[in-house]
C-alpha cells in the first residue's frame, strides 16, 4: 500500500478517534472554557506525555505484565485513583464554587450523554 494515499485515512481517522467523547476531551474542554486557549495547551501537552509515556512502557513490556497480572493492574488503578483524589482535594475549594461547580456538571453530563449516544449507535 502507497504510504501516500494512506495519510488522508489516517488523518480523518485521528481526528474522528480524538474527537470522541471521553475524560480527555471533558478535560481538555473544561480547561479551555475556564482558561482560554493558552490554559488548555499545557493541559493537551501534558495529556500528549502520559500517551508517550504509556507507549514508551508498552513497548518496554510493562503492559503485557499489568494485563498478565490482576495484583499489578489493581494496585495502578487504586495509585491513579487516589492521586486524582489528592489533587482535587487540594483544590476543593475552588471545585466547590457555584460557577465551577455548575461547569464541570455540565460538561461531565454532555459526556455522559455523548458516551451512551456512541455506545447506542455502536451496538446497532
Amino acid at each position: 500500500m502507497d504510504l501516500a494515499a494512506s495519510v488522508p485515512t489516517f488523518v480523518i481517522a485521528v481526528l474522528l478517534i480524538s474527537a470522541s467523547p471521553g475524560p480527555a476531551m471533558a478535560l481538555i474542554m473544561r480547561r479551555a472554557a475556564l482558561h482560554g486557549f493558552r490554559g488548555a495547551v499545557p493541559t493537551v501537552l501534558g495529556l500528549e506525555a502520559g500517551l508517550y509515556v504509556w507507549a514508551l512502557l508498552a513497548a518496554g513490556g510493562f503492559a503485557a505484565l499489568v494485563a498478565a497480572s490482576e495484583v499489578a493492574y489493581l494496585v495502578l488503578e487504586i495509585a491513579f485513583y487516589l492521586a486524582i483524589a489528592a489533587g482535587v482535594a487540594r483544590a476543593g475549594t475552588w471545585f466547590r464554587r457555584p460557577r465551577i461547580r455548575r461547569r464541570l456538571e455540565a460538561v461531565s453530563g454532555t459526556v455522559l450523554v455523548g458516551l451512551g449516544v456512541r455506545l447506542a449507535v455502536a451496538s446497532r
